[in-house]
């Protein structure tokens, strides 16, 4: 048999069956592109995000709507709304606007941005979420809005709601002053009392005077001036009590009796109780224990002194400015050889400053 000239192709051999050929067509149409190559919405090269905005790829779920971009960087937009269109168009950045609301309170007409009315404060979006929270307001600029809505709703009211809480403020402290006037007549003194008392600011009241009532119960050659005369020159009165006061002068004593030139109110007493501590005779007398201390006649107030010797300071208050101070010895520690005599060095009665 002849050979075939070697200028004519071999014929091709015809396929197995029409299955197996439509089965390729197939398979090839599966893995081929779409018509228009990489600007019909499929891109064969760019970065790993597919370039939905430069690249004119159209989502086909949202039907055209708005959608928003959490992030996509292309284009120069750092996320935001972007319009639906037809295919291939290239989005936009938009605001949704806001709607003006009417207050269901009183009426009023506020800016769809107000979280409160400007007229009544009537709170919008109470007890329920802000739909613009997150979006286009930071929360340090939504604390501004919320401030200056505030401060629109203080202005939109009477002057009589405005100033009600100063108009409440003055009339407390007057009604304080009236009340420390009707009380103390002197409303000046408290407030100065109240810091000399602070301070622990004291002052000598002088002249004073003492004596001793019956005059029979001082010791002989003993003087009550001795009481006042800011020296260690002590007072000696007989001790020959038949019993204990718990406030006031143990029967069978006596009492001192302080007069002051003014009247003074008396803020604090220091007594020093016994005879001086360079006096050898100290230890052998009684030693005052509790003593009864009374304003004009007032009531008896009881104090407990101690065996130490020098000053021993009595916080005590006349409550008003008093002219008499009357002492007594209710009940002493006793002496080794029961020596009957027991004796005060000094009494200092002492003020706030004038």
């Amino acid at each position: 048999m002849l050979a075939k000239p070697s200028g004519q192709p071999a014929k091709p051999a015809p396929p197995a069956s029409n299955q197996s050929t439509q089965a390729t067509q197939q398979d090839w149409t599966a893995q081929a592109p779409p018509p228009g190559g990489p600007t019909g919405g499929y891109p064969t090269t760019g970065p790993a995000d597919q370039g939905y905005p430069n690249q004119g790829y159209v989502d086909p779920g949202y039907g055209g709507q708005a959608y928003y971009d959490p992030g996509y960087n292309q284009g120069g937009y750092q996320g935001g709304y972007y319009p639906g269109g037809a295919a291939g168009g290239a989005p936009t950045l938009e605001q949704p606007a806001y709607t003006d609301m009417s207050c269901p309170s009183c009426g009023t007409i506020n800016p769809g941005t107000r979280r409160f009315c400007t007229h009544c404060g009537y709170a919008f979006f109470y007890n329920e979420a802000d739909p613009y929270a997150g979006y286009y307001t930071s929360s340090a600029n939504q604390a501004v809005q919320d401030r200056a809505a505030r401060k629109a709703y203080r202005r939109s009211l009477p002057p009589l709601y405005r100033w009600r809480r100063v108009i409440i403020g003055v009339l407390v402290v007057a009604l304080l002053v009236a009340l420390g006037v009707l009380l103390r007549q002197d409303p000046v003194g408290i407030v100065k009392g109240a810091w000399y008392g602070l301070r622990q600011e004291y002052v000598w009241v002088k002249p004073v005077q003492a004596a001793v009532v019956p005059p029979e119960a001082t010791a002989p050659k003993s003087d009550p001036a001795a009481l006042v005369d800011e020296s260690e020159n002590e007072w000696t009165m007989n001790w020959t009590p038949t019993g204990e006061s718990a406030c006031g002068p143990a029967p069978g004593t006596g009492f001192i009796v302080l007069t002051l030139a003014a009247p003074t109110r008396i803020r604090l007493i220091q007594i020093a109780p016994g005879l001086a501590d360079s006096n050898p005779q100290r230890k052998l007398q009684p030693l005052p224990k509790v003593i009864g201390i009374a304003f004009d006649n007032g009531s008896c107030h009881s104090e407990t002194l101690t065996a130490t010797p020098g000053q021993q300071e009595i916080k005590i208050d006349s409550g008003k400015p008093v002219t008499q101070v009357m002492i007594g010895i209710g009940s002493a520690y006793p002496a080794q050889n029961g020596q009957p005599l027991i004796s005060v060095t000094e009494v200092i009665l002492k003020a706030y400053p004038s």
